[in-house]
């Protein structure tokens, strides 16, 4: 779908007028002046002349998409896959969501059981197959292994420890369950997503030794990453704290992901030394009151629904970016947005937030204290 707006809080630009009028006036001008005449609106050559105006807003509304395309603050779809071949990226395909799967024996064996990669385990629903073999040694009963999603996509996401433990492929004597819940599925990347990264690529044409480089490869390591902090706590040390989408912690499968992106030979300097794991949370509440102008009662539905959404795009705001300070101020001003006619927060204060760190609500309430005069 053809973007609008510009991207990166550029402004919005065009590269021909396509309003209808303009265009129409433009038109019906050069006629008269052509060819001596005064057109009134009925006069068939008017009639003529409009017809020709539509198809000339036509077209010049497809030029000027086909332009702004070629721009990365509007480029969308199969454009921005060509953008981004010219630095050197390409889009996160969709990928399964993994699991930790533990096999047990029945009884312990005298020699080593072996299962074969590709295993399949259901709950009945969805199927996971083993990345690698697994071996369990002579004398042992259990082994963990990792799996991945034989769907690609979110959906297979949030499966509960203990419920994958059908075995689809046949094994005698073994039982299976899921450690943890399944995490990592993951969509094809959206266009907003994939233009940030292109606009990052450049500084990952060296070593990742800027920050932007780093920050740059541990977003390309999986789709579900929506940020990342980068920092230097000690001369020659790197700390990373990705946070995914919707402001959920890491798992430790894409933490791992990420560690292994950067520890790359071609992307880590010889002396960096580079830690990755999940921001640390600092956990908070909402508590806010609100009221409504008496003369707006009657929209008081309409208020409350907007004064929920609110509230939850500010919790949203405040876990999506780690070292964001948590600010009271930014709830007001979206609850007045709102609609709300007075503000009364609570919970939480201010309170200021080392880049290492992540907000997170712990509850959230919100109460409507009436209307009240202007």
């Amino acid at each position: 779908m053809a973007r609008e707006t510009s991207r990166f809080g550029l402004s919005d630009i065009s590269f021909l007028p396509t309003d209808p009028q303009t265009v129409l006036t433009e038109i019906v001008t050069k006629y008269c002046e052509a060819s001596g005449r005064t057109l009134a609106e009925g006069d068939p050559v008017y009639l003529f002349l409009e017809t020709i105006a539509a198809v000339i807003v036509s077209l010049r509304n497809e030029v000027d998409q086909a332009a702004k395309e070629a721009l990365l603050g509007y480029a969308s779809g199969g454009f921005l896959d060509a953008a981004g071949i010219m630095v050197g990226t390409t889009r996160r395909k969709a990928c399964g969501a993994s699991v930790t799967l533990k096999f047990t024996l029945n009884t312990a064996l005298e020699a080593s059981y072996q299962i074969p990669q590709g295993t399949l385990v259901t709950n009945g629903t969805y199927v996971f197959a083993t990345d690698e073999i697994l071996v369990i040694p002579a004398g042992e009963t259990e082994g963990t292994v990792s799996a991945t999603a034989t769907v690609t996509g979110t959906a297979a996401n949030g499966i509960a420890a203990d419920t994958l433990n059908i075995l689809s492929t046949p094994l005698p004597g073994l039982s299976v369950t899921n450690t943890a819940a399944s995490a990592g599925g993951a969509d094809d990347e959206k266009d907003d997503a994939f233009a940030e990264r292109i606009a990052l690529a450049p500084e990952a044409f060296s070593c990742a030794g800027p920050a932007g480089a780093y920050r740059y490869h541990a977003l390309a390591a999986h789709a579900d990453i929506a940020d990342v902090s980068i920092t230097t706590p000690t001369p020659g040390t790197v700390d990373v704290r990705p946070i995914l989408k919707n402001g959920e912690l890491p798992t430790e499968e894409i933490l791992e992901l990420v560690r292994k992106a950067l520890n790359d030979d071609s992307v880590r300097p010889l002396t960096d030394t580079v830690i990755v794991a999940s921001p640390e949370p600092e956990y908070y509440t909402i508590d806010v009151e609100w009221t409504l102008a008496k003369a707006d009662e009657p929209l008081l539905a309409t208020v409350t629904a907007q004064v929920n959404a609110a509230v939850e795009e500010y919790r949203l705001w405040q876990r999506t970016m780690p070292g964001r300070d948590i600010n009271p101020a930014q709830l007001t001003h979206l609850l007045v947005k709102a609609g709300a006619r007075y503000v009364k927060v609570n919970s939480p204060d201010f309170k200021a937030l080392t880049p290492t760190k992540i907000a997170i609500e712990t509850s959230v309430n919100v109460s409507y204290t009436g209307a009240e005069d202007e």
